[in-house]
């Protein structure tokens, strides 16, 4: 499966590493709308790993995306 059509059943509980769900995957990586748009030079949009609300653990994107 693609990241790009991977489907997300449960968008609320992962976020980025900022706190928002407004991630999407693209190529290799996760990339956040809502951090794209800070102006703080320190925010990368681009990540790796997704914050799990339900359990508190950083999780590899792709165990995410493939559990969907």
């Amino acid at each position: 499966m693609s990241l790009a059509s991977a489907p997300r059943r449960q968008p609320w509980r992962y976020t980025c590493p900022r706190g928002h769900t407004s991630w999407e995957p693209t190529n290799n990586h996760l990339w956040c709308a809502t951090c794209s748009r800070s102006s703080d030079p320190e925010v990368d949009p681009e990540f790796w790993e997704l914050h799990d609300k339900r359990t508190g653990e950083t999780v590899n994107h792709h165990d995410v995306l493939e559990e969907a």
